[in-house]
């Protein structure tokens, strides 16, 4: 049940929260006839530093670019109201 906080500077301030996956190790130090303490620690710390990266990664581009779609609408609309036949020039723009 870890969750994860994701910050961002185009996010102004607020924060995204998510969940993470479950992890699941087993075996650590198997092929070397055990682990230190310090080793397990490590792999530990990787897989969820790893996960965390993944789930953050997913969630951040998800949110800019549901930022970025609904920037982009509402710059059509008023682009489309004050100044017509600007809303093909400005779909190409979000387009590249």
């Amino acid at each position: 049940d870890g969750q994860i906080g994701i910050g961002h500077t185009a996010l102004k301030g607020r924060t995204l929260s998510a969940g993470l996956p479950a992890i699941h190790l087993k075996d650590i130090g198997k092929d070397n006839g055990g682990a230190s303490p310090a080793e397990v620690i490590d792999k530990v710390m990787a897989s969820i530093g790893g996960a965390a990266a993944k789930v953050a990664g997913a969630d951040l581009d998800k949110a800019l670019g549901t930022l970025r779609d609904t920037a982009a609408g509402a710059i059509k609309d008023a682009v489309k109201d004050a100044a017509p036949g600007a809303t093909d020039q400005l779909q190409r723009l979000f387009k590249q």
